[in-house]
Parts: C-alpha cells; structure tokens; sequence
C-alpha cells in the first residue's frame, strides 16, 4: 500500500493493529534487526525510523528475510522542508497481498482512508491517475493548506486528490461519492470469475469495486464481501518490475479466499 498520511496517523493506526492482533514490531538499524521493547512505535525517540517490521511471536528472527517469512514491512514518510516549501513524502506498507493480516490492515485504511491521486511530474510534463494510492484526511488537510505530496524527496512528481469528494470511475470520468447498494458475495465471485476468464479487463474489474471501496460512505456490511471488494479494486494496480501487480494466480487466491469463508 502506498499512502500519504502523517506519521502520528500511521502510528496510531498501527500501534492499534500490533495490541489487537499481538504481533511485535521491530526496527531496522543497519543491517540489525531490534524488537521493540516497550511497545511498539513508529515514532520511536520522537521521530519515524526508516523502517519498521509487524510480526507475529513465531516469525521472529535476528538475521531474517522479512518478506519470505511474513512480516509487513512500514516505511514511513515524513513532512519536510524541500527548497523553502512543505512536503509530505509518501509512506509504504508492504507485505504478502492475499495474507490474512495484510488484508485485515488494508481494512483498517480503507475505513477512514480516501483512494485516488494524481500524479503530475513537474520537470517534463505529464500527469497520470493512481486509484490504488490512499490518502488521510490529515494529509488532505495538509494539501489545502499548500503542502505538496511526493513520492520521493528529489522526485520530480508532485501528488494531489484526484478529485475531492469524487471518484474516479472511466479514465479520469468522475461520479459523485455515493455506493449502490450491497452487492452480494455471488455478485462479487461473478466478477472474479469473468476476471480469471478474460470476458471483464482488470480496470472494469477494478473501477466496479471502486464504487463502494473509495466511497464516503461504503455501505457495506458483509466483513467477507468488504474484504474481497478491497482487493479486487487493485485489479489494476501497476508496478515498476513488470506491467501489473497482481496477476491471475493473484485472482483465482482472492476468488477462493471469498468462497472459503
């Protein structure tokens, strides 16, 4: 996941996943690995680490490789000051997508967390949607008071709302902020299924379950149905080593994740 949200927001929301799943975090200093002690903390000695690790008891190591043995790897961004202006850096949350705690964590940002960002680079032109991005309403905040979003402290690409109190439903066609009713869980598994099979594209996949996922009020009540719709908006979810993120091994995990609960 990536996110724009205040360190003291993303510490709150993970401090209270680390107490109510009694997992460990630990910290990344150099090439050791430290649990945290006292209770965890992103805002250790008063300021965000570079990295962070949630685990459960059994997964710890002192000499691991985080992502081949479960742990959800956080590195928090920052607000800062870049050439006379405030930035928010953007802050990442990674871990095995179809694990239970990573979707179970993915629930708790989608509850209070807005999708959608527009990327524009500001050195060579060119704008682009980002639908899987989330946003904090104290990072909103923070971007109408005039602080900038990046993804990086050189990078040339400045972030805002893709479009406040829309959604992004068609290639940057908006709609207002209101979810259709319920859908039901055989609704849900129709579109897996026609996702797998190839008769519906990754992005009608992804913009159907947007509806409810980016909505203000999602309306969902189904934990089951809620869940699958929050991964299913990531049908179409793009990364740097290749042209998607998820693949269809991806779907037919969350098709059989829905059925088996």
């Amino acid at each position: 996941m990536q996110l724009f949200v205040l360190p003291e927001e993303l510490d709150l929301i993970l401090t209270a996943f680390v107490r109510d799943k009694g997992l460990l975090g630990c910290y990344c200093q150099g090439d050791q690995y430290v649990l945290a002690e006292e209770g965890f903390s992103i805002l250790k000695d008063g300021r965000a680490p570079s990295q962070c690790f949630l685990l459960a008891p059994g997964q710890w190591s002192p000499h691991p490789r985080p992502r081949d043995l479960g742990w959800i790897q956080v590195i928090p961004g920052e607000l800062v000051t870049l050439e006379g202006a405030r930035a928010l850096i953007m802050s990442t949350v990674a871990g095995e997508a179809s694990s239970k705690r990573m979707r179970s964590l993915r629930r708790r940002f989608a509850k209070s967390f807005k999708s959608g960002v527009e990327g524009r680079n500001v050195k060579f032109g060119g704008s682009h949607v980002y639908k899987e991005i989330r946003y904090s309403p104290g990072a909103l905040d923070l971007f109408e008071q005039g602080v900038c979003w990046k993804q990086f402290h050189d990078g040339h690409v400045q972030f805002r709302p893709a479009a406040p109190g829309y959604v992004f439903v068609k290639s940057g066609s908006s709609a207002p902020v209101e979810a259709p009713p319920e859908p039901e869980r055989v609704e849900v598994e129709k579109v897996l299924e026609d996702l797998i099979a190839g008769r519906c594209s990754r992005e009608n996949a992804a913009d159907w379950a947007a509806l409810w996922v980016n909505a203000e009020d999602p309306n969902v009540n189904n934990d089951t149905v809620w869940e699958a719709l929050g991964v299913l908006a990531m049908a179409d979810a793009k990364t740097t080593d290749r042209p998607y993120l998820y693949d269809e091994s991806d779907f037919r995990q969350w098709l059989e994740d829905l059925r088996g609960q």
